[in-house]
């Protein structure tokens, strides 16, 4: 039943916007990202506070994209994955 109703909400909102399909599949990269992001920041055992101060951005952002309370934009994935690097990189030549 629950599926029928996706489907059909689906189907409304591109015959509203055809674009619908293309940003739902965009948003849904985003989030795998920042999953697979998470997953590494946690791999390596680094602190929200390490990337929020590689992206020049209070932690409070990074728990809010871990937690889904922020957007994933690309230009937040961005600036946390290079901040991931960032640090990764400076453990490893500390």
């Amino acid at each position: 039943m629950e599926q029928d109703f996706l489907e059909e909400m689906i189907a409304e909102q591109t015959q509203r916007n055809p674009n619908f399909p293309r940003m739902v599949d965009e948003e849904l990269g985003r989030l795998e990202r920042a999953d697979e992001l998470i997953v590494a920041r946690k791999a390596a055992k680094l602190s929200q506070a390490v990337i929020a101060a590689g992206m020049g951005a209070p932690r409070s952002i990074v728990a809010g994209l871990e937690s889904g309370d922020v957007q994933a934009t690309t230009e937040i994935l961005n600036r946390y994955a290079a901040a991931l690097e960032q640090a990764k990189a400076l453990r490893a030549t500390s």
